[in-house]
């Protein structure tokens, strides 16, 4: 849930009238993603912490500044020339392959494009599909990875976002 406010931010920080779209889908997104948390913290699910210790990475390393504009750069060159060859559609294809490894690299691509290369709903609706498809690929680790518990409390986390996630994309999906 963390990445939907970090989405509308960017957009924002980057091209208001495009974020002036995106955030009230982002919104329906985070609405519904509650709902299953909140009943989760209502049931008060066992709280207990464990400390485990996740090796951490210094963001401000030159290799990963270099990784993520590599990264960027070439997510805005798959969307251009799959917005070039294949239209709406191939916008969406770019979109969802960049949405399995990151939202922010498609965040700020569409957000250069529009309105100039991409239509505000379109790039809405792209962005909205990358989040899911994040989501998704969320979702699939923890069930891979996870225990049965933490498989059985992300399913039931995530319902949520995954259930609006669908609504706003087919809200979005034909207007675009």
């Amino acid at each position: 849930m963390v990445a939907i406010p970090r989405v509308a931010f960017l957009a924002f920080v980057a091209n208001r009238e495009f974020a002036a779209t995106l955030i009230p889908g982002l919104l329906v997104l985070m609405a519904a993603g509650s709902v299953p948390l909140w009943v989760l913290w209502r049931r008060k699910v066992d709280r207990r912490r464990t400390e485990t210790q996740v090796p951490l990475g210094n963001p401000f390393e030159l290799q990963e500044a270099l990784r993520f504009g590599a990264f960027f750069v070439a997510v805005v060159y798959v969307v251009h020339q799959a917005r070039e060859l294949m239209g709406p559609q191939g916008l969406y294809v770019a979109s969802s392959l960049a949405g399995i490894a990151d939202l922010d690299a498609i965040t700020l691509s569409l957000s250069s494009m529009v309105p100039s290369a991409v239509g505000a709903n379109e790039g809405a609706a792209a962005v909205i599909l990358a989040v899911n498809v994040n989501n998704i690929v969320k979702l699939l680790l923890a069930l891979v990875r996870g225990s049965p518990e933490y498989r059985r409390l992300t399913l039931f986390g995530m319902s949520g976002l995954l259930l609006g996630g669908a609504l706003v994309q087919l809200m979005m999906l034909p207007f675009s």
